[in-house]
């Protein structure tokens, strides 16, 4: 049997898609795999975690919820769609001492495949093995270009394969530490950007294992909003081929998160058709939070033109 790790760091807000992601990964395992969900959090409600843990009953898999000090963290950047939890993926060697190699993953995802291969890569001398987002240089189209990165590519930070032991052994989190402090005026997506430019060794992971929903959704590539910077590093033929062999739909991009969205995919509607009812109501909650949000937005724009319009 072939046991894999995998983390997940979130808070309360996202209780929703952190289901619909495990209830995937058990949905696709193979029958000689068993995964191990280790679920980091400083605030989920005891009835948001028993919902959580209820996903692994009467399978062979495990769901675990870590609660953690969130004060221990120090975090450049914070909000309400950037919580504090995010930094926490540059933690984990020290947060989860008594593993050395695990999978970290966003939840804003679906899986569509097994990681038992992805899990075997060899990362012996590699912090971690991750997907490249853009080829790295001052052109640049989404992602922000640091001279320290000496990477050929950019690299996603929403699913890795993390050598904790390795990161140990180089002082890893001390190392973050300074670049956070050292660019933390500069810093825009800042855990991608410190992973990136901390990181000595990366190893390259397919692109099927961040496969965009621009593209997954796409009936041309052209049509595809993350392709005019993809395509820096992947051929059509390419990411055609990784189509085909999906093994994680990736939701980020212009197109929003699909729990919150109006028009959800249909691939995605039916695993919100299936939440347990609590779950239900928190997510209509926040469906309508998100609208209110819009709206105050929408009409603070208008303020701040009609204003700006007298002005001159």
């Amino acid at each position: 049997m072939n046991r894999i790790i995998v983390v997940f760091t979130i808070n309360n807000k996202f209780v929703t898609p952190t289901y619909i992601t495990i209830q995937s990964l058990f949905e696709y395992a193979k029958e000689d795999t068993i995964y191990e969900c280790l679920i980091l959090t400083n605030d989920i409600y005891a009835f948001n975690s028993d919902i959580l843990k209820k996903l692994a009953e009467n399978t062979r898999h495990t769901i675990k919820i870590i609660y953690v000090d969130d004060s221990m963290f120090y975090a450049p950047k914070v909000s309400y769609t950037w919580p504090k939890v995010v930094y926490w993926r540059l933690h984990l060697c020290d947060i989860l001492k008594k593993y050395d190699k695990v999978i970290f993953s966003d939840v804003d995802i679906l899986f569509q495949g097994d990681l038992t291969e992805v899990w075997n890569s060899d990362i012996e001398n590699y912090e971690i093995a991750a997907v490249a987002a853009e080829r790295n240089n001052e052109e640049m189209l989404m992602h922000q270009y640091y001279y320290e990165n000496k990477h050929e590519f950019m690299y996603w930070a929403g699913f890795m394969v993390m050598n904790l032991k390795y990161m140990r052994e180089c002082q890893w989190v001390e190392l973050c530490n300074r670049n956070i402090i050292k660019h933390k005026s500069r810093l825009k997506m800042c855990d991608l950007e410190i992973i990136n430019i901390t990181a000595e060794n990366i190893k390259t992971l397919p692109l099927r294992y961040v496969f965009l929903q621009s593209l997954y959704d796409a009936v041309s590539l052209e049509d595809a909003d993350d392709y005019k910077y993809l395509k820096s590093i992947y051929s059509e033929e390419y990411i055609n081929s990784e189509k085909k062999q999906v093994i994680i739909i990736h939701y980020a991009g212009k197109q929003g998160k699909p729990w919150l969205r109006k028009n959800v995919p249909d691939y995605y509607r039916r695993y919100l058709a299936g939440l347990p009812l609590t779950l239900k109501i928190q997510n209509n909650y926040q469906r309508f939070c998100l609208g209110i949000r819009n709206i105050l937005r929408f009409l603070f724009r208008i303020l701040i033109y009609v204003k700006g319009d007298k002005i001159a």
